[in-house]
């Protein structure tokens, strides 16, 4: 992510250079309220948005005798998503950025500033800038370009994984849970941050970790 270095705060750029500033999160804009406008969101966001959007699109794309095959779409477009998390958090969020300044802000600014202030619950989620573009895009795909239909169905299954995602993300940085799924969930994915293996990308699932071989288990890998 290439953003003019005047644009940034100071806070920002001495983490990106390797002197990150104690504390639960910092500001990445230099003008506080364009960075707490912009560049933040509060991580119910998702929920209270886009769970009302699917569910009218879903009510929207039925027809009668459609039930199941509609459902199976749902489905299937909850599945497209959590590929698309497993491979937007694998190949974008950590590929391989340049050993120079521009590099490391620019590998901070992607994914750095989460792996280390992974507290920040307001940088947990995507911000509105960002996810309501994405989001309009893919539904204009699938309703204009593909017909909509169960194409839409589709697409509000997509809606309800990336959802579940934020929601997952949210839960596994601030609960202490250590039992259940829940407490399994946590520690995969806290172990994603702390261990040194690059595996456990899947956040809302370890299926595709499983399928293309980045699984490893919810306990740190013997050095």
């Amino acid at each position: 992510m290439r953003i003019p270095e005047r644009w940034l705060s100071s806070e920002c750029l001495k983490a990106a250079l390797g002197t990150p500033p104690r504390g639960v999160g910092i500001p990445v804009l230099s003008q506080p309220w364009v960075d707490r406008t912009l560049a933040r969101a509060h991580p119910a966001f998702p929920i209270v948005f886009y769970t009302p959007i699917a569910l009218a699109i879903l009510v929207s794309a039925h027809r009668p005798g459609k039930i199941l095959s509609h459902a199976a779409s749902f489905a299937a477009g909850w599945l497209v998503w959590t590929l698309v998390e497993y491979l937007v958090h694998r190949f974008v969020f950590h590929m391989t950025f340049a050993d120079t300044r521009d590099g490391k802000v620019a590998g901070f600014l992607t994914h750095g500033y989460h792996h280390q202030y992974p507290r920040d619950p307001t940088r947990l989620v995507l911000p509105p800038m960002m996810s309501v573009p994405i989001a309009s895009a893919v539904f204009l795909l699938t309703h204009v370009v593909l017909g909509g239909g169960g194409f839409d169905a589709g697409f509000a299954g997509f809606l309800a994984g990336y959802v579940t995602y934020d929601s997952v993300h949210y839960v596994v940085h601030h609960t202490k849970k250590t039992t259940g799924i829940t407490g399994w969930m946590r520690r995969y994915h806290l172990l994603h941050h702390h261990d040194h293996e690059p595996a456990r990308y899947g956040v809302s699932s370890p299926l595709w970790d499983v399928l293309l071989g980045t699984f490893q288990d919810a306990r740190r890998t013997k050095r």
